[in-house]
């Protein structure tokens, strides 16, 4: 759902349903008018009476003038004037934009849009579209260069939209390939984006926004077994919230020269485990000491190879803080039931070259790796 109400946004929702069926500028004229008849009964009375002759056969009692009701009544109706002008100005130049990052399953546009938050739903919506459903085929990534492009564009036009309004909110949602999440975070590290991440809760079919309050994770990590050394070779790091990342699959790609292997695990790994910012910003401050450490015992690596379960805006939020100036090349890896071995194809950045997709085919006992700039 949207997000629990605080007592702010009940207030501003009820103030909500109040303009929406235009009840404050009537109860504004009404009050005004009120009070205008109480401070001078003799212009209406008259006319009052007559109508209630004709009717009753018998006359209005006298109304006398009551400046204190009369003065009251007109300070309402102005107090509600001057709220309807305050609000209207207070909403008309918010906006937030919707990021739909889709690959493996469709979303209608703007389906986030009926979650958002209770205030947010005053504001103008807009929405960019990162969609790669043309790229793939019955679930398999095959057309990587229009995939790289897109997302390589998405600052560029970001940049453009939000010229205006640096301040605008932006609300990432997905369900993409998790190498696609991971490296669009990466490019939208800057702190001037001011991101907010959606997740779909899969019972209710509806996006949920990453609240601020809940428990910490239990998890398990291992970085602090980390051993020095200064050779050259690989390091692989595995993230395991929605499922636990089995070795063995990782081992069918027989990544050579490993320098360690760091595990980064929920206590006990479920879907939907992720309900909140607060966990996020934990996982990503795990995620980003595991990197720093990697940094301090293996000063000459040449990869860090990613293997990931987990949701799709925990990886974005992941990528995010990964480091261009810190950390070495970048290899996320794609995990697909439908192909083998099971990571069958990866996505590299941060590296020496621009980022590239590699995928690994099987030919008997030998395996090819093409890349795809």
């Amino acid at each position: 759902m949207g997000g629990k109400l605080n007592n702010k946004e009940f207030i501003l929702e009820i103030w909500k349903v109040w303009i929406s069926k235009k009840l404050s500028k009537w109860a504004a004229t009404m009050f005004i008018l009120s009070g205008i008849a109480a401070l001078t009964p003799q212009w209406w009375h008259g006319l009052a009476n007559t109508l209630y002759f004709q009717v009753t056969q018998s006359n209005l009692k006298p109304f006398e003038e009551s400046p204190t009701t009369g003065w009251a009544f007109i300070f309402i109706g102005l107090v509600l004037v001057f709220l309807n002008i305050w609000e209207s100005k207070k909403t008309r130049n918010k906006e937030i934009l919707g990021i739909r990052h889709i690959s493996v399953a469709d979303i209608p546009p703007e389906a986030i849009k009926r979650d958002l938050p209770y205030i947010q739903r005053l504001w103008h919506y807009s929405e960019l579209a990162v969609d790669h459903s043309d790229s793939y085929n019955g679930g398999i990534l095959e057309d990587y260069n229009s995939v790289l492009r897109a997302l390589n564009r998405v600052p560029d036009q970001l940049d453009g939209i939000l010229q205006a309004n640096s301040d605008t909110p932006l609300a990432y949602y997905g369900l993409t390939h998790i190498p696609l999440a991971f490296y669009l975070g990466y490019l939208l590290s800057d702190n001037k984006y001011h991101i907010q991440l959606y997740e779909l809760n899969n019972t209710e079919r509806r996006w949920n926004q990453l609240g601020s309050i809940s428990s910490p994770l239990d998890l398990k990590n291992n970085k602090n077994e980390l051993e020095e050394n200064t050779a050259s070779g690989n390091v692989i790091v595995t993230i395991g919230i929605s499922f636990p990342v089995h070795s063995s699959e990782v081992d069918e790609l027989e990544i050579t020269n490993e320098l360690a292997r760091i595990n980064i695990e929920a206590l006990v790994p479920q879907r939907q485990l992720i309900c909140s910012q607060e966990q996020i910003e934990q996982l990503c401050k795990v995620f980003r000491r595991s990197l720093e450490q990697i940094k301090n015992a293996y000063p000459n690596r040449d990869k860090t190879h990613i293997f990931y379960s987990g949701p799709v805006s925990l990886a974005f939020a992941l990528g995010r803080v990964i480091s261009e100036r810190i950390d070495s090349e970048i290899v996320i890896h794609n995990y697909s039931v439908k192909e083998s071995p099971k990571y069958s194809w990866s996505l590299s950045f941060n590296g020496s070259t621009s980022a590239h997709i590699s995928k690994t085919t099987e030919k008997g006992e030998e395996r090819d790796s093409i890349q795809y700039a």
